[in-house]
């Protein structure tokens, strides 16, 4: 018997049999009842998370899984200076301050003004609030 899938044969059999042809499955050497007996035995393919894996052990299972992660951990040594200094740094969250802090403002800008004024920014390699910094300090005395 050539080997061919069951799933083709099922699919094949809806075909011959919307033409009210099934000779040609019998060709094979498998009959009917075969096929729905195969058809009853298949399963659908489907990975199984973690989680169902896991629920679907037995306790002695599951207690083995679990030993892994039973184990303490073992003690480090105490920061150095530099150390203690780098991770006091990246403790800081938010922008440096500069000068008295700053203020997030909404403003107003014509279309294309702000567009000459993105294209000044990035030429100078800057960013659009210091552009807009630089042009208040610019402007206002002292």
């Amino acid at each position: 018997m050539p080997c061919v899938g069951v799933y083709h044969i099922i699919k094949w059999m809806i075909f011959r049999w919307i033409d009210g042809n099934l000779g040609p499955i019998t060709e094979h050497g498998i009959t009917l009842e075969e096929i729905e007996a195969k058809k009853k035995n298949m399963k659908k393919r489907t990975k199984r998370s973690e989680y169902e894996r896991f629920t679907a052990l037995s306790d002695d299972d599951k207690n083995r899984e679990v030993a892994r992660y039973d184990h303490t951990m073992p003690r480090g040594r105490p920061l150095t200076a530099a150390q203690k200094a780098l991770h006091a740094g990246a403790r800081r969250l938010g922008r440096p301050r500069i000068g008295k802090g700053a203020k997030t403002i909404a403003l107003t800008v014509e279309r294309d003004l702000l567009r000459r004024a993105d294209a000044w920014a990035k030429h100078e390699g800057i960013s659009r609030a210091q552009l807009m910094a630089r042009g208040l300090l610019a402007v206002l005395p002292g």
